[in-house]
């Protein structure tokens, strides 16, 4: 989701953006072992907490996105989700951060 500089929610007309995962990959992917051991950081809170990630986070929000998308094949060897689901979310999360760094903002994970 993209939010402005106070964490507010921006709505957008194209909803595939806003998809970050189901409800389930915050344990099932998200806080997984293999996730936790390559070293993803931020992320890994949802297995307990929604994701606020001021201006100040989106380097690190961005690093664990590469950390997933640079290793799709194990982690969806891992926890059985499908690598192209795993790449077209963190793809999203993505350009969140993207979209967050280019206008101040930041990024909520619900």
């Amino acid at each position: 989701m993209l939010i402005d500089g106070d964490l507010e929610p921006i709505e957008t007309e194209d909803y595939s953006v806003k998809l970050a995962g189901f409800e389930s990959w915050r344990h099932v992917l998200c806080g997984s072992d293999i996730v936790q051991r390559l070293g993803v950081t931020l992320l890994v809170e949802l297995r307990t907490q929604d994701i606020y990630c001021h201006p100040e986070q989106l380097p690190q929000l961005e690093h664990d996105i590469h950390i997933i998308l640079e290793n799709t094949l194990f982690i969806a060897q891992e926890t059985g989700i499908e690598e192209e689901s795993i790449r077209f979310r963190a793809g999203n999360i993505l350009k969140a951060v993207t979209w967050a760094k280019e206008n101040g903002g930041g990024v909520i994970i619900w």
